[in-house]
């Protein structure tokens, strides 16, 4: 190869990656592989020739121009990896404690190691080993049915790693801890009150605890890793799911206080918020939605909202299938109108009463 093509080549390894089997997409590669390699995009063009006359490359025509999903015409000519062959090295002075099959395992994960340097590989090889015999150093065997301790004393201190390596430890027969660990809810508002309002997000909450008492009402927001106002529903009817008491009253059961009350959920009118609803609904079959969605109903009709941008922090969300029927004509009223609206636009004492009632929506579409 000359140089010229030996850069393409090594760039092309570069955004490949892994065992050489990924396949780029043909646009923008030209300029991917110019910023990569340092090369002016022509010489990109003219390497990329070289190596389509050689046989090495797939998806690029003759002339150097990316056409089809672009990839090597056989992957064993990828370059392999220094952290690879430190891979294989480890594994093979370890060959004793490992059968075949366990090797294979590690391998087919190997991805996972790319940027560790020899030793961080080593020692996790080891930690990993190490978990898998269950030798590790503790106090109390109750303290390793919770993952991330049991992760954290046993990998490197991490306690995110027993996640990223679990097929790799399944693998080597390990036996994952059943993961049991307690949520908690920020509550608001006597537990007796007749109401009790899920409300989607804490800057909301906040607003509305100097008003709960006043609408009989008793606050309920997600709060710590985990919880969700998605999934604090099935949570709570679990009883896993402990109420933080933000203010004067005790905390209390959260699957106790749901007994026998209107149960008002509110939060954004936009695809994630409605998906929310939807979510709560099944594991609380009487909640309904506050009457403050019909003030942001009235926004939407006037033209106004905010678009599905990343400025708004709402590019990734996108419409989905409702089983009720509020959630589905919400759904497809922001579909139409391209456009959401945050519950924080109508936070203002000329809308409590709604707020805390029930909306009618429900009643208008039966």
């Amino acid at each position: 190869m000359t140089e010229l093509e030996q850069k393409v080549f090594d760039s092309l390894a570069i955004l490949i990656g892994g065992d050489g089997t990924k396949k780029l997409k043909p646009s923008a590669l030209i300029k991917r592989l110019s910023k990569v390699s340092g090369l002016v995009q022509t010489d990109v063009k003219q390497g990329l020739k070289g190596l389509v006359l050689q046989g090495k490359l797939l998806g690029v025509n003759r002339y150097g121009e990316p056409l089809e999903l672009v990839g090597w015409s056989d992957p064993t000519i990828h370059p392999t990896p220094q952290y690879r062959f430190w891979l294989n090295e480890i594994l093979e002075g370890k060959k004793d404690e490992l059968t075949e099959e366990q090797v294979r395992t590690i391998l087919r994960s190997a991805n996972l190691f790319d940027g560790l340097s020899q030793t961080e590989l080593e020692r996790l090889i080891t930690s990993v080993l190490g978990h898998a015999r269950r030798k590790i150093a503790i106090d109390s065997e109750d303290v390793l049915q919770d993952k991330f301790i049991r992760s954290a004393k046993s990998i490197l201190s991490s306690s995110k790693a027993i996640d990223s390596l679990s097929k790799i430890l399944i693998g080597l027969g390990c036996e994952l801890p059943i993961d049991s660990p307690t949520y908690y809810a920020l509550t608001a508002g006597d537990p007796n009150a007749t109401k009790i309002m899920f409300v989607e997000n804490p800057r909301v909450f906040n607003f509305l605890i100097a008003y709960a008492d006043r609408f009989d009402a008793f606050l309920v927001s997600s709060y710590g890793y985990g919880l969700t106002m998605a999934n604090i529903g099935f949570l709570i009817s679990k009883n896993k799911v402990v109420a933080c008491s933000v203010d004067a009253y005790p905390n209390s059961n959260l699957s106790s206080v749901l007994e026998g009350k209107t149960c008002l959920y509110w939060g954004d009118l936009d695809y994630e918020g409605i998906q929310i609803y939807e979510c709560l609904k099944k594991s609380i079959p009487s909640l309904a939605l506050s009457g403050a969605y019909e003030y942001m109903v009235e926004i939407l009709h006037k033209g106004d909202g905010h678009p599905y941008h990343k400025l708004f922090g709402k590019n990734g969300q996108t419409p989905s299938k409702c089983l009720t029927a509020e959630g589905d004509w919400l759904m497809r009223l922001c579909e139409v109108k391209k456009h959401g609206v945050d519950q924080e636009a109508i936070c203002s004492a000329r809308y409590l009463d709604q707020i805390f009632t029930s909306s009618r929506l429900h009643q208008n579409l039966n």
